[in-house]
């Protein structure tokens, strides 16, 4: 008998895209060309460009104006009035570092045009360099007051945006003695008077700016930003538009454009907008964001979010993305990802209220109450989503008056939103005010067109005994709305709480017609097909439902769970499988995927469904599966890096530092396992099997004194609870004695029913030299427990190993009988049939060997038996695998050694032989080996 696993690193392989042929195409393109190709292409001269530019620019077309004109400085790439004007086009795309580019170069080459200065100025301030304004530009002597005037007014500009307002006043003094009413003058006092908070005169100086120069689109938009700051959204828009029509390629006054249909909730508008906007900047971060947020009014959460991520990949600090983004996560359940982008917001901004409520919500989503709480307080309790929040922490924390006192504030706030009606009523239910339940619920009810309040009213109905009242609201619902499936399953529940099951079967039908793809009522129909035995109906169920809707993955997932039950393991994996390709973002299948491999001692095969649920859904809960699998390859490290990252992208979910801290004392490293429990322990301080482990790391640490103190203190806060003698027993085991952990394990078992811990009661007494007690042990609780596997297998091993085979046997024999496919009680009966010489041991090892065909237990099992009764050449065969696959297991290279000299192969035989004597290891046969090694010597 022997016992091994075999690891398999799955590796990833990358191909490369064919780039040769890209590279051979650019040379067939240029062959053919030729230099007479080349000719024909750039034959224009530089005034044909230049007018090309011109002409493009009077079509409005600036791309193609931008594109002529570097042509053009492509033959001549010292014409400072090319610069010139290319610089013009680039501050009019407001891409200033190019225009500054462009218009020094054309400073440097003499080009002497009187707004030069002026325009370099601009694009400085564009880029938010104010000091290099004042630095770098000064007024040229003898400028007429045309020139000089819009200088000093740009110099005040820049000393405002360096807070020096006794400079600007300065300048601005200066530029109005020379020229009063130039209309760059008067956009600078406007902006004087919006620093002093007077804007009925800012707005005065704009209109006498526009008055002068109605072609001007950045002060349209100035003019714009103060109309909507003061709530004047539709004259904000004239202003705007007035900016589009000067420069139709002006997209700031665009961008402007969209926000105030936004925020009038015209989507339709903001989306023609937004069209026009990506035919004219594609790539805008702010265009993107714009659009992930109509697409956010609008409740296409997954659309948002990828433009969102778009938005981020470009401007990873762009604050508004960010809040956006946590709302985004919110809203589709991703708790922990939302929480990482409101973090982002609220390092910079900590008192931003709105960042504020969406992580609070993410919080007590997660059940962080407190956290959520803490950022709730001092927030104004007039404001709907936080009289929300404060409900719903008020509810986490059991205070129900509470949480219905601010949900009936929130529904006063918002009296026809159907959700708050909805949780009010659940919480009138749970106050014992059933009619006001179920009055809130009819409110809901008239409001909700998606029927989740009706729904409730029926369960409320229900769970008061109210039969009659339950079917009126659902036949309520069957007449307003005849093709909702909806209505037809709730008078099914009725039907089935009347206990009239004929009646429920026809309602779940007519819902089913209603809509053949609602997976409700299918599920319901097939529950009670199960209650009849039929399983084959109830599949049909499910089949039918995909029929109509193959993108129903739950229903492939319940197929899955049929196919379990009915032991038929190869449709539940390719039902799964099927359910992860229709559906790749639900981690459900994944999630099984992955439990299923990992129950079968497959974590290669884990490891792959874990790690693609991770890669599909970002679920960061992926990682625990990823650790579970690392640890049954006895991958500590890795364990160890997949469960810190866990603690890293859910740093507020409390089981991934707990996993990290079991790994931690698997490793021996008791003090950082210490750290991890009590970070996990910070975030749920009630969790009493975290108190338990916290006992037992005590005790690694030298602290036994104060882990036993705190174990029995757990005993006597929970009495029913095995956790508080388990971490009694598992400090006595550490600190070797044996004896006293066997009666805390003991008294663990009888709490619980456990075969586990009674396996522990048995080990502990065998440790503490009770052999005939943990035995009798075992016994009386099998006499108790039959049908306990676990206790069962742990019995007949220790009998096995003590040599008691007849009584081994025994145990393995109820083992198989109970279940045929337990793979240790077939591969081990066989070996005990094969050592007592029971004629039945060939079959019973072939058995063993069917179930798993590829461990090298089971192969090293038959061929060892097979060898006994004659069979030599297969049973050879069999050994040499069972050898290859278990290259360090002695006990099977020794069985192999056996074979090789039975087959007469005595040098490979002598060579294995050696091998294991002068590896210095243990085995059983050992003795055996050595008497073989001397005969073939």
């Amino acid at each position: 008998m022997t016992s091994s696993t075999t690891h398999h690193r799955s590796r990833r392989q990358s191909r490369l895209k064919p780039a040769y042929l890209l590279v051979a195409a650019g040379v067939v393109l240029v062959t053919a060309l030729g230099a007479g190709g080349y000719y024909l292409l750039s034959r224009k001269d530089v005034e044909d460009y230049r007018h090309s530019a011109r002409a493009a620019l009077q079509r409005g077309d600036r791309q193609a104006a931008m594109i002529e004109l570097k042509n053009a400085l492509q033959l001549a790439p010292q014409d400072a009035s090319l610069r010139y004007e290319l610089g013009r086009l680039h501050l009019a795309n407001q891409d200033y570092a190019a225009a500054e580019k462009e218009l020094a170069r054309a400073r440097e080459l003499g080009h002497a045009a009187d707004d030069l200065p002026w325009l370099l100025a601009k694009a400085m301030l564009g880029q938010q360099q104010p000091k290099r304004v004042l630095d770098e530009l000064t007024v040229p002597e003898g400028a007429s007051a045309g020139v000089a005037a819009p200088l000093h007014a740009l110099r005040a500009r820049a000393q405002l945006a360096l807070g020096d307002v006794t400079a600007a006043e300065q300048s601005l003094a200066q530029a109005t003695r020379l020229d009063p009413a130039h209309p760059q003058v008067r956009v600078s006092e406007a902006l004087l008077a919006l620093r002093r908070e007077d804007r009925p005169r800012a707005l005065a100086l704009l209109d006498q700016a526009l008055a002068a120069d109605a072609r001007d689109p950045d002060t349209w938009v100035m003019k714009g930003d103060l109309l909507r700051q003061e709530g004047r959204l539709d004259e904000a828009l004239v202003a705007y538009r007035r900016a589009v029509q000067a420069d139709a390629d002006h997209i700031p006054a665009r961008l402007a454009v969209v926000l105030v249909h936004l925020q009038k909730n015209e989507l339709e508008p903001a989306q023609a907008e937004l069209a026009q906007l990506d035919k004219r900047a594609p790539d805008n971060v702010m265009a993107r964001y714009f659009s992930a947020l109509l697409d956010f009014r609008r409740r296409q959460i997954d659309s948002a979010r990828t433009k969102l991520q778009q938005v981020l990949k470009s401007a990873p600090d762009f604050l508004p993305a960010r809040l956006l983004a946590g709302a985004v996560e919110l809203g589709l359940g991703n708790r922990q990802a939302a929480i990482a982008h409101l973090d982002k917001v609220l390092e910079r901004l900590p008192e931003h209220a709105y960042a504020r409520k969406l992580k609070a919500a993410a919080l007590v989503g997660s059940g962080q109450v407190e956290e959520a709480q803490r950022l709730v307080a001092g927030l104004p309790p007039d404001d709907l989503l936080t009289t929300s929040l404060q409900g719903e922490i008020a509810l986490r924390k059991g205070d129900l008056a509470a949480a219905r006192k601010h949900l009936e504030q929130a529904v006063a706030l918002a009296p026809d939103n159907p959700q708050l009606l909805t949780q009010l009523a659940q919480l009138r239910q749970a106050s014992g005010d059933a009619a006001g339940a179920a009055q809130a619920l009819e409110r809901a009810a008239a409001l909700d067109a998606s029927g989740r309040a009706e729904a409730l009213l029926v369960q409320t109905h229900l769970a008061n005994g109210r039969i009659e009242e339950a079917r009126k609201a659902a036949q309520a619902l069957i007449a307003e709305k005849p093709k909702d499936p909806l209505g037809y399953l709730l008078r099914a529940w009725t039907e089935l709480a009347a206990k009239d099951e004929k009646g429920a079967r026809l309602s779940l039908g007519e819902a089913l017609k209603a809509d053949p793809g609602y997976l409700p009522a299918a599920a319901t129909l097939a529950r009670l097909d199960l209650q009849a035995k039929d399983v084959k109906a109830a599949r049909a169920r499910f089949e039918a439902v995909l029929k109509h809707n193959p993108q129903a993955s739950r229903a492939r997932v319940a197929l899955a769970a049929l196919a379990l039950q009915q032991r038929d393991e190869k449709t539940y994996l390719a039902e799964l499988t099927q359910a992860r390709k229709d559906t790749p973002k639900d981690p459900l299948p994944y999630e099984l995927l992955a439990a299923y491999w990992l129950d079968k001692r497959a974590p290669a095969k884990a490891m792959v469904e874990a790690r693609a649920g991770l890669d599909a859904t970002g679920r960061p809960q992926f990682h625990d599966l990823i650790g579970a699998a690392q640890l049954m390859q006895d991958d500590r490290n890795g364990a160890l890096a997949s469960y810190q990252q866990w603690a890293k992208a859910a740093p507020q979910d409390a089981r991934a530092h707990a996993r990290l801290a079991a790994v931690h004392r698997l490793r021996g490293e008791h003090q950082e396992a210490l750290k991890a429990l009590d970070q996990a322990l910070a975030l749920r301080p009630e969790a009493l099997d975290l108190q338990a482990a916290r006992a037992v790391v005590l005790a690694s640490v030298g602290r036994a004194d104060e882990g036993l103190k705190l174990a029995r203190a757990l005993q006597q806060k929970q009495p029913q609870s095995p956790l508080g003698y388990t971490a009694e027993a598992d400090i006595h085991a550490q600190s070797k004695r044996p004896a006293a952990a066997a009666e805390a394990y003991a008294k663990a078992a009888q709490l619980t029913g456990s075969g586990q811990l009674a396996s522990l009661v048995y080990r502990a007494r065998m440790q503490a030299n009770q052999t005939r007690e943990a035995n009798d042990y075992l016994r009386q609780w099998l006499s108790e427990r039959p049908n306990d596997a676990l206790a069962r297998h742990t019995l007949a091993e220790g009998l096995l190993k003590a040599g008691s085979l007849a009584e081994a046997a025994q145990q393995y024999e109820q083992l198989y009988q109970a279940n045929p496919r337990d793979l240790v009680a077939a591969n081990n009966l066989a070996w005990i049939y094969g050592e007592m010489k029971d004629p039945r041991a060939v079959k019973q090892a072939e058995a063993a060997y069917a179930l798993a065909p590829e461990h090298p237990s089971t192969l090293d099992t038959l061929g060892w038996i097979l060898l006994d009764h004659g069979q030599v050449q297969r049973g050879l065969a069999l050994l040499e695998k069972a050898a290859k696959l278990a290259p360090n297991v002695s006990e099977i290279q020794w069985h192999h050694a056996v074979a090789l000299a039975k087959t007469g192969d005595k040098a490979a035989a002598r060579a294995k032989l050696e091998a294991l004597i002068n590896s210095g290891g243990e085995f059983a046969g050992k003795q055996e080996a050595l008497r073989l090694y001397q005969t073939i010597r």
